[in-house]
């Protein structure tokens, strides 16, 4: 069974194959039940090293359920791409043969995506002009914050934040409206003699609701 990080809104999974391998998001919780075909006195799982007991591994106990016949639970946290070996052992000490290697997979979180649709090409404009934006955002999970970062010649940029209609869903797509004369009045006037005309560049950047730590991701410079 895989419980997923709750930014995530998954439901629990379960996974009935039977072939034993593990393949989910990084953050998961993994429920693991395995039902021995006889009496056993030890049963653990070996997470990580490798065939001949080279490699660094972690042993993990396994908990033997009231049910009859019973079960060996435990879990563990999907945190990278490893292997695992179940071990059981019954009151003679002797162990199960089926102890070979299965993979687990750990499924990064992608990051955020972010698009200018409209424009794409480079504009003249006057300082009192609007600029209509459009533009395309998703994630995997969920889009939660979108930025406009904006730089008038070699300043730093500004930071305009752009309203979601939906924060949280997985697209996010819609029209903004950057206005150059308010921009510019936050700005200190050009210097007597200065060069009139003015460089802005601008490219959006987009925050996902990864937890703890929001990736974010880069449209394109206009």
């Amino acid at each position: 069974r895989y419980t997923y990080p709750a930014y995530t809104h998954l439901a629990p999974r379960t996974d009935d194959t039977g072939t034993g391998a593990i393949d989910g998001l990084a953050g998961s919780i993994v429920d693991l039940s395995i039902q021995p075909s006889e009496p056993v006195s030890m049963a653990r799982l070996e997470i990580g090293g490798t065939e001949g007991g080279g490699g660094a591994s972690n042993l993990i106990a396994l908990t033997k359920t009231a049910d009859d016949p019973p079960r060996y639970v435990g879990n563990l946290l999907l945190d990278k791409s490893t292997q695992y070996r179940i071990h059981l052992s019954n009151a003679d000490g002797l162990e199960n043969h089926d102890n070979q290697e299965r993979p687990i997979t750990v499924r990064a979180d992608l990051a955020p995506t972010v698009a200018i649709v409209s424009p794409k090409d480079t504009l003249q404009v006057r300082a009192d002009d609007s600029v209509p934006i459009h533009y395309a955002a998703s994630d995997d999970f969920g889009v939660t914050k979108l930025d406009a970062l904006v730089q008038v010649d070699e300043r730093l940029p500004t930071v305009l934040s752009i309203p979601l209609k939906d924060p949280g869903a997985r697209k996010a797509e819609g029209d903004w409206t950057l206005s150059l004369a308010d921009l510019l009045r936050t700005l200190p006037a050009p210097e007597p003699g200065a060069a009139q005309g003015r460089r802005i560049t601008y490219q959006l950047r987009v925050m996902d609701n990864h937890s703890p730590d929001a990736q974010s991701g880069f449209s394109d410079k206009r």
